[in-house]
């Protein structure tokens, strides 16, 4: 059973992390020239937006990447850096806005990084494997207690008790008691 669960598991890590091609990248421009200029590299898609829009759709995942005019003339990139396709849409961008510079006098660039709780896959990955550990630990050690207690012929004694039988199904130290018994 060991083996098989494990060649599963591989096969489907296997899938999940493959190579996989370029995606294209969604960002927020918060201005017109800005969103013009973006528009060269096909793998980026240059959405024009309000700066408070643009931060909305950076909070619920629309966008990785939102671009701004900074106050100095040069360009703003607000991103969470803990975000792979932000920090690659933010390489992208960064490429094309020093491009139409010309490259001869780059753009000043401001990183303006940002953290937002359960943003990552890990942040909620990782809770529902606890919760699912903890739930199969709890179902598996019941049925064992109950499975052990019969073995022991203490069911027996137990139903001889004014208790009803979902309540102890629902008490995990009873099992502990009848075993003291």
């Amino acid at each position: 059973m060991g083996a098989r669960l494990s060649v599963i598991l591989t096969t489907g890590l296997g899938i999940a992390f493959r190579n996989q091609p370029d995606q294209i990248e969604h960002v927020a421009a918060v201005t017109a020239p800005l969103a013009s200029a973006l528009t060269g590299d096909p793998l980026l898609a240059v959405q024009t937006m309000t700066p408070e829009a643009a931060d909305q759709a950076l909070r619920r995942g629309a966008v990785v990447l939102v671009v701004a005019s900074a106050p100095d003339g040069g360009v703003s990139y607000r991103y969470d850096d803990t975000n792979p396709d932000a920090r690659v849409a933010r390489t992208r961008v960064d490429r094309v806005v020093q491009r139409a510079a010309g490259r001869v006098d780059p753009v000043p660039v401001t990183d303006d990084r940002i953290r937002e709780a359960g943003s990552r896959y890990i942040d909620f990955l990782v809770p529902g494997l606890v919760g699912m550990g903890i739930m199969g630990n709890a179902i598996w050690g019941l049925g064992f207690a109950i499975v052990d207690a019969r073995r022991r012929h203490l069911m027996k004694r137990i139903v001889a008790t004014p208790m009803r039988p979902r309540d102890y199904s629902c008490r995990s130290d009873l099992a502990a008691l009848a075993a003291r018994v």
